[in-house]
């Protein structure tokens, strides 16, 4: 049974990678890494919710099981569906956060700069809908910081 890495005395973990050569992951802020934990675990859940009725309704219309063994078909490929969706989700998460951390970290100053400069320009609040979208909200109204 493998074990976590210990951390290094930078802050950074180094796991074994393939072919014997270990890589070196980057200290993630730990607010970040909850959100990217959250998000795995909501979109897991809608994707184990979603498994389970399709398993369910498949068990009970093509194999012509009872309701209550459908339901427990359902309920385990979906709880199943959901872990497995999850992990995924939560590895995709946190290879894309340590992927943008190492790009701001091996950034110089003049791409900051760029970076910072093409976001201010960005719009700082979501458009509305039935030509809502073109409406500036010059009194900050509905930003919800005042």
């Amino acid at each position: 049974m493998e074990r976590d890495p210990a951390p290094n005395h930078d802050g950074t973990v180094s796991s074994p990678g393939g072919g014997g050569a270990t890589t070196t992951h980057p200290r993630l802020p730990i607010a970040e890494v909850g959100v990217a934990n959250k998000r795995a675990q909501i979109r897991g859940m809608l994707i184990g919710i979603a498994g389970g009725v399709c398993s369910a309704f498949i068990s009970k219309r093509a194999l012509n099981l009872n309701s209550n063994q459908s339901l427990l078909s359902g309920l385990l490929a979906g709880t199943g569906v959901a872990y497995v969706a999850a992990r995924q989700e939560l590895t995709h998460n946190l290879e894309t956060l340590e992927a943008s951390h190492r790009r701001t970290s091996e950034a110089g100053e003049a791409e900051m700069t760029q970076l910072d400069l093409r976001s201010a320009h960005e719009r700082q609040f979501d458009a509305g809908v039935a030509g809502l979208h073109t409406l500036e909200d010059r009194a900050a109204s509905t930003r919800g910081d005042h």
